[in-house]
């Protein structure tokens, strides 16, 4: 599957990312920590995506958008 799929626990934390998300950004799935996605995404989206995210999260929707995402080689 070419998208990165994840699971988010009742805190809000990420969990459980597909094999792409760590085959793009080259993190080891042994040191999640529930917010992989704030170190890997651009600086410059990371607000707009936070409002997106309270707003799913709080109302139960799904979260559909697009970020910037720092891939291995360092680039977006």
């Amino acid at each position: 599957m070419p998208n990165i799929v994840f699971l988010v626990v009742d805190s809000g934390a990420t969990w459980q990312f597909n094999r792409r998300f760590y085959e793009l950004t080259g993190l080891n799935p042994a040191e999640e920590d529930g917010f992989f996605p704030r170190v890997v995404t651009h600086e410059d989206d990371i607000a707009t995506h936070d409002v997106q995210w309270v707003n799913a999260f709080q109302n139960h929707l799904p979260l559909i958008g697009e970020v910037r995402v720092r891939a291995d080689d360092g680039e977006y």
